[in-house]
């Protein structure tokens, strides 16, 4: 009985994978170099720079955070592939002023939850921070994010109003030594 619940799984998988695709998160140590094709399904494709050529946003989940997080609250950063020969090459490097953008809002949107929400939970606090770290390291500034990251995510530093139990500490510590092991690390 297992090994036809195991085959049925299998097969249901193998046509899943057959009809969608497998989705591509870049590992953070390599260049993105894929076929059109093989993009995946949940990609954004939108013109960033204006030259009427649409870039790809595609999700860069290669931090390995998720086991640590709730799925709404998992960080996830955005790598911008254009064509390039006919294949998709990570241009990240070359849109600084959206990952700009992005740090702007990020930054104001943690402003809002450490002071302005009634109830923000610490879960979110701590997305919001790797995400913004992450686009400083994109900027080429990856010390000052890592040391923002650092400021923001010291409980220490949080309104009273934020509750915080064991379990919160203990995931912020595990977030923070996870991204300080990733800071010691390049990322491309």
């Amino acid at each position: 009985m297992k090994f036809k619940i195991i085959c049925l799984i299998l097969i249901v998988a193998i046509i899943f994978v057959l009809r969608h695709g497998i989705p591509y998160y870049p590992p953070e140590d390599q260049t993105v170099n894929i076929k059109p094709e093989t993009l995946p399904s949940d990609r954004v494709e939108k013109d960033l720079n204006g030259d009427e050529v649409k870039e790809i946003l595609i999700a860069d989940n290669s931090l390995k955070l998720d086991h640590l997080f709730d799925k709404s609250f998992n960080p996830v950063h955005s790598k911008i592939l254009t064509l390039k020969d006919g294949k998709y090459v990570d241009a990240s490097g070359d849109f600084k002023s959206y990952y700009q953008d992005e740090i702007k809002f990020f930054e104001g949107y943690l402003d809002t939850l450490k002071n302005k929400l009634d109830n923000p939970r610490p879960q979110e606090i701590l997305a919001i921070s790797v995400m913004s770290y992450l686009d400083y390291a994109e900027i080429g500034q990856k010390d000052i994010g890592f040391d923002k990251f650092w400021r923001q995510t010291d409980i220490k530093n949080w309104p009273s109003r934020i509750v915080v139990d064991e379990a919160d500490r203990q995931m912020v510590d595990k977030v923070r030594q996870r991204v300080k092991e990733i800071c010691l690390t390049p990322i491309h």
